[in-house]
C-alpha cells in the first residue's frame, strides 16, 4: 500500500515558524530595494503567518505585536 507521511502538529507549527523567519530575513535583506523579490518575500511571509493563525490561533510572540508590548517572550 501507499505510505502517507503526515506531519505532527508540532512539526507543522515549526515548519510555519521556520518559513516566516526565512521570508522575514529575505525581506530584511532586500530592505530599501523596491523589488519584486522583496514584495514576494513579504507576501510569502504574511501568507505563512495567516496559515499559522488559521491553524493555531493568534500568537503573542508575533513580531508586530512585540513592538507595542515591552515584555519580551523567550522561546
Amino acid at each position: 500500500g501507499e505510505i502517507k507521511m503526515l506531519l505532527t502538529e508540532e512539526q507543522t507549527k515549526q515548519y510555519l515558524i521556520d518559513m516566516i523567519a526565512h521570508y522575514g530575513d529575505k525581506e530584511k535583506n532586500t530592505l530599501g530595494i523596491l523589488s519584486w523579490e522583496r514584495s514576494e518575500a513579504e507576501y510569502r511571509k504574511n501568507t505563512y503567518k495567516d496559515i499559522k493563525i488559521a491553524l493555531f490561533g493568534e500568537d503573542i510572540n508575533d513580531e508586530n505585536r512585540n513592538q507595542k508590548n515591552p515584555q519580551t517572550w523567550i522561546r
